[in-house]
């Protein structure tokens, strides 16, 4: 009943970002989008959590949104959620095939790395 109460009421991620160190916002981030996510609710409070942000500096506009503020780690960490899916989605068969046509296909690439994997000469410099 918590995470429903949760989900229903985006008030209390924002007063919890409040009252959070600063340290924690990735971990906050992560729990905000893993509890919303099921609940189809995770862009509503995204939403509420950057509006308070520009709410909260509208008089310093140069700090909204600042990387280590918890609207842009919730944002970002939605942002690749949904970009994770949407990559598996399109990609996913496509890189399972590629990998799976030859077992001594040799992905690396880095050249120092591929030079020894593959035997060959000197890897080229970085001068």
């Amino acid at each position: 009943r918590f995470v429903e109460l949760l989900n229903e009421c985006p008030f209390f991620f924002k007063e919890l970002a409040k009252v959070i160190d600063a340290g924690d916002y990735d971990r906050l981030a992560k729990a905000i989008v893993a509890v919303t996510r099921p609940a189809g609710r995770t862009l509503a409070v995204v939403r509420s959590i950057i509006l308070s942000e520009f709410e909260k500096n509208c008089r310093q506009p140069g700090s909204i949104m600042r990387s280590n503020c918890i609207a842009s780690k919730v944002s970002g960490g939605y942002s690749r959620t949904i970009g994770q899916q949407y990559l598996r989605g399109l990609l996913g068969d496509i890189v399972l095939d590629v990998c799976q046509q030859d077992a001594k296909l040799v992905l690396e690439v880095d050249p120092r790395k591929l030079a020894q994997l593959t035997g060959g000469g000197d890897a080229p410099s970085d001068a």
